[in-house]
Formats: structure tokens, C-alpha cells, sequence
């Protein structure tokens, strides 16, 4: 089918609203039409099974219905709502804020370091050294650290991915832009892995979804975010709560940017501890 990509998708959403109110359609197919629109983002995540059973419906019933709307078969269908994610996912938006020229410049450098600072400092007062400890742990003993990120929130996982690297731990970063490769890892997250999800505004359009799929996965993955009440926030009580908001240019990373070196930190120190325990241990061992 070559009719959804962009704003054309609205063409399909027009389509299926059409069909839920045309009695020439039958009762199934209207309330197919109707699923389809309440769950027109999240339905690129789901598989055919998943969307049958929530549809009440049998596979090929809803096959049918997919061709009867344009598509060749459900590989079309579902490639159709990736696409227009990932196009939507790629604008990104800039904003800037207009302060008084007449204003000093070292009151608006001034107030711009303030707000940095406050950033950390609201860290530093969230978050417990037992905390560290214990996400340092998990991750070291963690068969794969899977990462996960969009846009500005993948670059905040590259950092650590790259950190965690040079500590030869063995991490996986994946970029939610790529919704087939990310629905492929969610699916392979084995109980002794570590998944994490930076998760920051503007934030991905599938969030809850992403979260949603972890939480199943993992019983407490770890959610990196700038407010409790994020998307993804419902589905883990794992969270580090990291302000960006900014009113200057875009978003202020410096406290997710200093999470990330407190994680590096703490794991090095106890990756280095156990080298230097199991060194003494083997001297001992060696000297008796």
C-alpha cells in the first residue's frame, strides 16, 4: 500500500472513522476500525496475536479487514505505523526565550548558572548513596546492560554505553527510531539482563509502550527521566527523576549528564575493590 506515510496517514484514520459509522459495514469490521484509531500509535509494537486478542477477532478476520482497506497483508499494515513514527519521531523542535536586552549580562549568565545548579543540587537531594550502590550492582552482575533512547535521550545513553564499555561491561545501545530492531531486543531481555530507558522530553511518541514492554521483561528496569510523571513512569519504581526543563535554549542535560558520571564513577570504584579483593585472595592462597 503507498497511501500513509506523513500527514497521509489522516487519510487512513479518515477511512476507518468513516467505517465505524457506516452500517454497511459489519458489526466486527466497525469495531476493528475502532481499535485501529484509539490504538494507531501503539499498534506498531504489537504482534498479530496480541492485536487479535485484544480485538477478540481471529487472524484472518483481521487480515481480511487489512486488505479490505488497502493493505497487502499485516507486514504492510504494521510497517505503515513505523514509518509514520519514525517520521514523526525526527522532528524536533528548538525553542529560545526573549529576555530583556536592557538586562546585564553577567544577571543573565548569572541566573543561566543558577538554574544549572539548582538542576544538580535537586539531584543530589533526590537520590540515595544506597541507590548508587545497588543500580552500580545490578549492573556489573547483569549478563547485558541494554540501553535504550530517542533523539536527545539517545545521546544521553550513548554516554553511558560508552562509559560502561570502558569498564568492559557488556552493554547494548538501541535507538527506539529503529522500532523493528527495538521490538526484537524487548523480546530478547533475559531475566539476568539490565534494561535502561532514558526517557526525557521531547519524549518518544511510543513511551509507554517501550515501558510497558520492559515491565514485563524486567521487574524493576531502570527508568531515567525528568519527572514521576513521565509516560514510562507508571510502569517501574526503579526511577532516577533528572530535571531538564530549561527556558533558555532546549533542555539543560547537566544533571542526567552528571547521573550518568556518578553511575560510571561507582561502578569503577567497586569493579576495582573486587580486582583488589580477589588479588589479596590469591596472594593469601599463593603464600599458604
Amino acid at each position: 500500500m503507498n497511501l500513509v506515510y506523513g500527514g497521509e496517514i489522516l487519510e487512513l484514520l479518515d477511512l476507518l472513522n468513516k467505517i465505524k459509522d457506516d452500517d454497511n459495514y459489519t458489526q466486527k469490521q466497525k469495531s476493528l476500525a475502532k481499535y485501529i484509531i484509539e490504538n494507531h500509535i501503539r499498534i506498531c509494537f504489537l504482534s498479530l496475536a496480541t492485536i487479535c486478542d485484544e480485538c477478540g477477532c481471529t487472524e484472518v478476520t483481521f487480515l481480511n479487514f487489512c486488505k479490505k482497506i488497502g493493505f497487502d497483508g499485516f507486514t504492510d499494515f504494521k510497517n505503515t505505523f513505523i514509518k509514520y513514527i519514525e517520521e514523526n519521531s525526527k522532528k524536533i523542535s528548538y525553542k529560545t526565550k526573549d529576555y530583556n536586552n536592557s538586562v546585564l549580562e553577567e544577571e543573565f549568565y548569572k541566573n543561566i548558572l543558577e538554574s544549572e545548579a539548582s538542576y544538580l543540587n535537586n539531584l543530589y537531594n533526590s537520590i540515595e548513596v544506597d541507590d548508587i550502590i545497588s543500580i552500580s550492582k545490578n549492573i556489573i552482575s547483569s549478563r547485558y546492560i541494554i540501553i535504550f533512547g530517542h533523539d536527545w535521550s539517545y545521546n544521553m545513553g550513548k554516554f553511558l554505553n560508552e562509559r560502561l564499555r570502558s569498564l568492559n561491561l557488556s552493554s547494548i545501545l538501541v535507538n527506539l527510531n529503529d522500532l523493528i530492531h527495538t521490538d526484537y531486543i524487548i523480546k530478547s531481555i533475559d531475566k539476568n539482563d539490565y534494561p535502561i530507558f532514558f526517557s526525557f522530553p521531547k519524549y518518544f511518541c511510543g513511551s509507554q509502550e517501550i515501558g510497558e514492554g520492559l515491565s514485563k521483561k524486567s521487574n524493576n528496569f531502570l527508568l531515567i527521566t525528568d519527572s514521576k510523571n513521565s509516560p514510562a513512569a507508571k510502569y517501574t519504581n526503579n526511577k532516577i527523576i533528572c530535571e531538564t526543563h530549561s527556558d533558555i535554549f532546549n533542555n539543560s542535560w547537566v544533571s542526567p549528564l552528571s547521573f550518568v558520571n556518578i553511575i560510571s564513577n561507582m561502578i569503577a570504584v567497586i569493579l576495582k575493590s573486587k580486582k583488589e579483593k580477589n588479588n589479596g585472595n590469591w596472594e593469601k592462597n599463593r603464600a599458604s
